[in-house]
């Protein structure tokens, strides 16, 4: 629930960073850089985008400095999917001050990304489980 949302998604990014420092002490960076970043940003993203503007500015701001920790400076970005490429550029638009309208990752950007994680219907059942959920609801 959106209740919970900023506790949940502060959970997930200090799951993220643990993950990203047990990589690093390990020996392991370098190694399926790009699967990583798909599955932190398949972690996030979606409940991110359900936060206001505001909100998720903050929250991909704290987000940019654990992926700087662990990718450098252009936040893993030479190493990100084609799907995740996108998306990466937008948050970083956001963290370095343009101006966000609506959400920080448009949203073909996030169907693309999905899409290419999960599937065509996979993100169809989920759309169609929230559509029903809203019209429930009402």
């Amino acid at each position: 629930s959106d209740d919970v949302l900023p506790q949940k998604l502060d959970t997930h990014l200090a799951l993220v960073a643990s993950v990203l420092g047990d990589w690093q002490r390990r020996g392991l960076a370098g190694i399926c850089d790009q699967e990583l970043l798909d599955w932190l940003l398949d972690l996030l993203m979606l409940d991110v985008s359900r936060l206001g503007t505001e909100g998720q500015v903050a929250f991909y701001q704290r987000l940019w400095k654990v992926l700087e920790g662990y990718f450098g400076k252009d936040g893993g970005r030479t190493v990100a999917s084609p799907a995740a490429g996108p998306c990466l550029r937008a948050i970083q638009r956001a963290v370095f001050g343009a101006n966000v309208r609506g959400g920080v990752v448009p949203t073909p950007y996030l169907v693309a990304f999905y899409v290419s994680r999960r599937g065509i219907s996979a993100v169809a059942e989920r759309a169609l489980a929230r559509i029903q959920r809203k019209g429930s609801s009402r």
